[in-house]
């Protein structure tokens, strides 16, 4: 073989091999991102009782699926309640927003805070609460957040298991990885749970939207009394028999069973308001 052919045949070699090598790195393969899928597309979150609360607060509960597709170990926020069972700690915020703060849900967590490794190739399933909301503007009622739409949970992955403060139990600085690298879960509806889904709530209905309250009297320190009446419809919604008392009334003057309805009128509603008297800063 003369030298010009075999300079030829290693040119040919040579342009397929890269044509080899540029057609694999083109394929990017399947993607090795992990990924989170909830069991339901549609959540009814139910209002709650919680010890001290005045104001609704609601709650609902998904079935979260995580999956390390990579062959690289994953670091994740963690809960570790008291009894055992660690889970993740879910972020729950609405599909397009970089801000979970517009989400009035937060993750249930009565624990500490840890960092749960996950394992290449490890699926694991975790059972989540959220709760909300969890802030109100300073004397009204009107909550921070969004409680009905659509909604994704994320997870807060760090770079390695030694990424929490032992001392205050804080993240490491550095530790946390961008928004952008958590994972997200598929989209999902949350909405209100209605009345004919049986043992949620007790929903209370008045017959007016505003009322005005008539000045009746003045206590020994001059402060004004105002009273008025309203029509309140009362529904239960619970599995159990409802009672209800004014004050201190025993035992309860009222009982509404299981999706009974009552209305009440209630009468002579009192409010106060109070002169308050200027004093001098020390």
């Amino acid at each position: 073989m003369s030298n010009t052919n075999v300079l030829f045949f290693r040119r040919a070699v040579f342009l397929i091999f890269l044509f080899l090598l540029t057609s694999c790195m083109s394929d990017t393969g399947p993607s090795m991102e992990p990924q989170i899928t909830t069991d339901q597309q549609l959540y009814s979150s139910i209002t709650i009782n919680i010890l001290g609360h005045l104001r609704p607060i609601y709650e609902f509960e998904v079935i979260s699926r995580y999956e390390n597709t990579g062959d690289k170990q994953r670091f994740l926020i963690g809960c570790f309640p008291a009894e055992g069972g660690a889970f993740p700690a879910p972020i729950l915020n609405l599909p397009g927003s970089e801000d979970e703060i517009i989400s009035a849900y937060k993750g249930v967590c009565k624990g500490e805070t840890g960092v749960i490794t996950v394992e290449g190739g490890e699926v694991r399933e975790d059972v989540l609460k959220a709760r909300g909301p969890g802030k109100w503007e300073f004397g009204t009622n009107q909550h921070f957040g969004i409680l009905e739409g659509m909604f994704q949970i994320s997870y807060w992955e760090v770079s390695s298991e030694d990424c929490i403060d032992e001392h205050h139990g804080d993240i490491k600085e550095g530790c946390s990885l961008s928004r952008s690298e958590w994972p997200q879960s598929n989209e999902f509806e949350v909405i209100f749970a209605e009345s004919d889904f049986p043992g949620e709530n007790v929903r209370i209905q008045t017959d007016k939207s505003s009322y005005i309250a008539q000045s009746v009297e003045k206590d020994q320190k001059d402060n004004s009394r105002y009273e008025f009446d309203l029509t309140a419809t009362i529904q239960n919604n619970t599995s159990e028999t409802v009672y209800l008392r004014r004050c201190n009334d025993r035992p309860p003057i009222y009982a509404i069973s299981y999706l009974a309805t009552r209305t009440l009128n209630l009468n002579n509603l009192r409010m106060h308001r109070v002169h308050l008297k200027k004093r001098s800063a020390f």
